[in-house]
């Protein structure tokens, strides 16, 4: 019952029934989770809503009631104002503050070009056309146009040795790896 060469060829054998080499479905399932990022890269950048945001600092705010944001889509093209309420000064007379509009009105990979306009509370309004402010929302970052493609390869790869090396082993050709040296008589 507990003959060595029985237990050898029944291990042999229930082994070359699966089909499967350990050391095979690893690569599978890491080449499946390679996929899986690629996707889920690509899937957070399309999400990510089209945006620009407009930052301004002030030194002193004195009589300023609040400002505009205007945009155009040429440098000297025509500027239309993008806030429907005036954007409240928050800084007292002395001192500025730092101010963040958000463009959500946006298009990928378009260029836009804003000016900001101070309303005093003396109803004098002082556009800065010496500081008008370019930004551009780019859809899919540098770092993602590298990632994915990376991550595709190397999971095709692995997806690929893995199952190479499950359907060799299934259908009994197998390759040799290590080889002994074989020694001289002596």
């Amino acid at each position: 019952m507990n003959d060595p060469a029985s237990s050898a060829a029944s291990s042999a054998g229930s082994r070359g029934s699966t089909g499967a080499r350990p050391g095979q479905w690893p690569l599978v399932v890491v080449g499946l989770l390679w996929l899986v990022m690629a996707a889920v890269i690509a899937g957070y950048e399309l999400s990510r809503p089209a945006q620009i945001p407009v930052e301004w600092e002030t030194e002193t705010e004195f009589e300023t009631a609040g400002f505009n944001v205007y945009r155009a889509e040429a440098l000297d093209g025509e500027y239309i104002q993008l806030n429907s309420r005036l954007i409240l000064s928050e800084a007292d007379q002395a001192t500025g503050a730092a101010y963040t509009f958000v463009d959500e009105t946006v298009e990928p990979n378009r260029t836009y070009y804003y000016l900001l306009e101070d309303i005093e509370y003396s109803g004098n309004v002082n556009r800065h056309y010496d500081d008008i402010t370019a930004g551009t929302f780019v859809r899919f970052e540098w770092w993602v146009l590298v990632s994915v493609p990376v991550c595709l390869l190397v999971g095709a790869v692995l997806l690929a040795s893995g199952w190479r090396g499950h359907r060799e082993s299934a259908h009994g050709n197998t390759r040799e790896t290590e080889h002994e040296p074989e020694l001289p008589a002596g």
